[in-house]
């Protein structure tokens, strides 16, 4: 992963053992594996953890496989084999590679067949990417 594919409010994940010290001092262990990026530079990000930040180097850190469960938690609706965000008319479907391409439902309303492909997503990360380059908003989990 680069710094220049990261925005604050991404989700990354933490490749290794390095992050053990600081959960440990903080009375953090056993917390999930998906941390908030509160700022980036060149080498290193900062995540966010509890309220607490940790600066860690980019080689520490990993992309969250975009699946079914994160749709889910950022509020996409299943429908048969797609998930959609209907405030956006946005439609993910499985590509055989298993990543997801995204269409824009919304400009052929009419019709039985989805639009252009909006993009392909594999990772969390890009998925809030382009989900804020589309709609403006900050795409976040949904309790």
């Amino acid at each position: 992963m680069q710094s220049n594919e990261l925005r604050l409010g991404n989700y990354v994940s933490v490749i290794s053992d390095v992050l053990d010290p600081f959960l440990n001092d903080h009375g953090l262990e056993g917390i999930d594996n998906a941390f908030k990026v509160v700022s980036v530079d060149s080498l290193n990000v900062n995540i966010s953890i509890d309220g607490l930040e940790c600066e860690l180097s980019l080689n520490d850190l990993g992309s969250i496989p975009l699946t079914e469960d994160c749709l889910v938690k950022f509020g996409f609706e299943r429908t048969k084999k797609t998930f959609v965000d209907g405030a956006y008319a946005v439609t993910f479907s499985r590509n055989k590679d298993g990543g997801w391409a995204i269409y824009d439902t919304s400009i052929d309303e009419g019709t039985n067949y989805l639009t252009p492909n909006l993009g392909f997503c594999e990772h969390v990360h890009q998925l809030q990417n382009l989900y804020f380059a589309l709609t403006g908003e900050e795409l976040t989990i949904k309790e």
